[in-house]
């Protein structure tokens, strides 16, 4: 699995798991501001390497 679909899953989750506590929407993957998928990435390019 390549990293942005990691990060996409990830994404998702979150998303599902605030709506679900009944807190804010971030919005779908395509929907987030840019500077916040580049953390998401970046955070999913770090652990992964952690993980090894």
């Amino acid at each position: 699995m390549h990293p942005e679909d990691i990060a996409k899953v990830c994404h998702a989750a979150n998303r599902a798991v605030r709506l679900a506590l009944g807190e804010r929407d971030t919005g779908s993957w395509e929907e987030v501001p840019e500077h916040i998928r580049q953390s998401v990435r970046r955070d999913t390019v770090t652990q992964t390497a952690n993980d090894r």
